[in-house]
This record gives structure tokens, sequence and C-alpha cells, in this order.
């Protein structure tokens, strides 16, 4: 048997749920019982649980990104589904199934880093080592040999409802084959792998959160903010690991993101005001359609409510292009743009590569990280 042919470096860089209702005649204004848990559909129409909070006022938020177990601890219970890419904790040895075991925020394990709230995983040699414990998951092996990790799979853009991508985890990003150059865009929905996309500190638990790999660490990597003026000659020259080129002359540093999602770009849940948000997909799209969606790899842009407020104001007469739509969307009044009689610009389309003028990813100027 063979080893997944991806190496790392080319692509980075319900079970059952029974809820049981216990008699709540000692408190009959609880809501629901601490602890038990029922379905529920959530984004996309995707297939969850939510669970009853402490105080029995209710139930959470609708999670898609795991399936337990039945509550009540009854005769019959049925075993965890283990699924490769479920958030963990490290805490309980069995909550990430059998045969997989947690790879926390606060270690090295993953490549290097910790994923952003755990990722359930197993070190591999062959994708049937993954497969057999789930099959929508593959082997990709580490930089310079050794034992791969079985990472979860994805198809890009929009999922279908009901799909849970990558388990409609925030902090996971499909990387798809197209996003990664190993292959040409077809219009068609693409292979990918759900890696960790930690989107701020406040993913990391005490560590930061390295925007261009994806993961928590101890140390960011080097180079310039997002919205900063790059040159496309280094992978390292923006701190996000990514140099993008708008028309024929301008560029920024950004960083990837997970696209449809309100966090990321180094912004958590609390962040206000943000100042880099997700703007759009990194893979637009041509003429043959396929734009990648919800869950892809998006990019980030640097936003304000004055010119003041962009990296590139000053020394290149950037401006603050003011618009409802970013206001609903983005969180800030404006996004930072070239100026108005600068070829193409960051709201003038897809890649210029495929269709002429726009935001395009310079490919000299992008890390491996993803």
């Amino acid at each position: 048997m063979s080893r997944t042919k991806t190496p790392l470096l080319a692509l980075i860089c319900i079970g059952i749920c029974g809820a049981w209702m216990a008699s709540c005649s000692n408190d009959e204004a609880r809501e629901c019982v601490p602890g038990t848990t029922r379905k529920c559909a959530g984004e996309a129409r995707c297939e969850g649980v939510q669970s009853c909070v402490a105080d029995g006022s209710g139930y959470g938020e609708c999670d898609c990104s795991s399936l337990p177990r039945a509550t009540g601890g009854a005769p019959g219970d049925t075993a965890l589904t283990p699924f490769v890419g479920r958030p963990c904790t490290g805490v309980d040895p069995n909550e990430c199934g059998a045969g997989l075991e947690c790879f926390r925020s606060d270690s090295n394990d993953f490549f290097g880093g910790g994923p952003a709230g755990g990722y359930c995983s197993l070190s591999c040699n062959d994708d049937v080592e993954c497969t057999s414990i789930d099959r929508q998951s593959a082997c990709v092996g580490a930089p310079g040999g050794g034992p791969g990790l079985c990472i979860r799979t994805c198809l890009s853009q929009d999922p279908n409802p009901g799909e849970n991508k990558c388990l409609n985890r925030r902090d996971l990003a499909c990387n798809s084959e197209v996003y990664l150059g190993l292959v040409e865009a077809t219009g068609l929905r693409q292979t990918g792998w759900c890696f960790p996309q930690c989107g701020s500190d406040e993913d990391c638990d005490g560590r930061v959160c390295d925007l261009a790999r994806g993961l928590c660490t101890n140390a960011r990597s080097p180079g310039a903010p997002i919205g900063a003026r790059c040159e496309g000659v280094s992978a390292t020259e923006c701190a996000g690991g990514i140099c993008l080129r708008i028309g024929e002359t301008d560029r920024l540093c950004s960083a990837p993101c997970v696209f449809g999602q309100p966090v990321g770009c180094g912004y958590g849940v609390s962040a206000n005001p943000r100042d880099a948000a997700c703007f759009a997909p990194r893979v637009t799209g041509s003429f043959l359609g396929g734009g990648e969606g919800i869950g892809d790899i998006g990019f980030c842009v640097e936003l304000c409510s004055q010119a003041s407020d962009c990296e590139q104001a000053a020394e290149n007469n950037w401006v603050c292009s003011l618009s409802q739509a970013a206001q609903d969307r983005l969180g800030r009044p404006g996004i930072c743009n070239v100026p108005p009689l600068a070829d193409g610009g960051l709201d003038s389309g897809a890649d210029a590569d495929a269709n002429g003028p726009g935001v395009v990813p310079d490919a000299s100027a992008t890390s491996d990280g993803g």
C-alpha cells in the first residue's frame, strides 16, 4: 500500500443522539435538564445536536461538528462514532472515538503546531489506516518524510444542505486541490482536506494564532501586517504568508481565512472594532464557473472607517471604500482599496489570471502554509 502522494508542504502550506429527560418536578421553571441533548439543524441545515445549558434555562447553539453518544448512561448507549477532525480537549481519552487521539491546541504535534479547538486524528503511513476508521479521511505526509496524519477530506464550493463540510467547524478550512495548485479548475467541486485555520489568538488558549500556518504556536510568522505593501518576492515578507496583486502594480499583504465565518484574520468573536476580515474565496472561478465558497480558504483585507485607517494611505494614497455591504457583512463601513483611478481594485472581480483585472494571488509570495 502506498502512502498518500501529496506532501504537507504541497498542501499547506451523527452516532445516535438519544436525549433523555429526567424528572424536573423539583424545579418546574427549568426548560430542560442540564447535560441532555437533542437533534437540531444548524448553519446550511447541517444535522447536529444541542445541549441543555448548566442552569437548565434552555439549549445552546446547534453543534454540527460532533455526534455525541447518547446521554443518560442507560444500557445500550451507542458508542461514539470516530470522526477525523472532530474538536477535542484531550481531557476525556474516549472523546474522539475508538482508534483516534486528540491533537490539542497547546501541543506542537500537528505538523509543528496545535490545531485550534483540538483535532481528532491519528499518525499514519497509509490512507487505509485512516479510511478504516473514518472513510472521509486521508493520510497526509509530514514534511521531510516520516509518519503523516489522518486529515478529514472535503469538497470545495458551497456545501449542500446537511453536508457538514469539515464538520461545520469555524476553525477548519477546506484546502482544495485547485487552491493548493495541484490541479486546474474545472468548474466542478474539487477534493480537498480540512486543515486547521485559527482565526485569532482567542482560539489558542494562551498561545498565538499563526495565520499563515493556521495553527496555534508560541510565536507568529514574521512579516508585515494585513494591508501593508508587499513586493511579491518572498513568502516571509507578509506575516499572513500571502501577497495579493491588484491590477498591474498594487499589492497588499493578506492571510488565509475560513470564508463565510464571522471570525478570522486575527479578530475573534469579541473583537470590536475589527480591522480585517475574510473578504472573498481565494479561488474565485473563471469562465468555467466553479468559484469556491462557504468553508473554503478565503483571503483577508483591511477594514476601515476612513482613509487614515489604511496601512497604505500615506505612502500609496489608498482610500477607504465605503459601502453598506461592507458594514453589513464585515462589520466596518469600508474596505481599504487602491486609489479610484488605479486599474482594478478589491471590488473589481475575479482573479486577473483568468478574467482580467482584480484581486490576484501572487504565487511567488504565497507561503506553503494553509
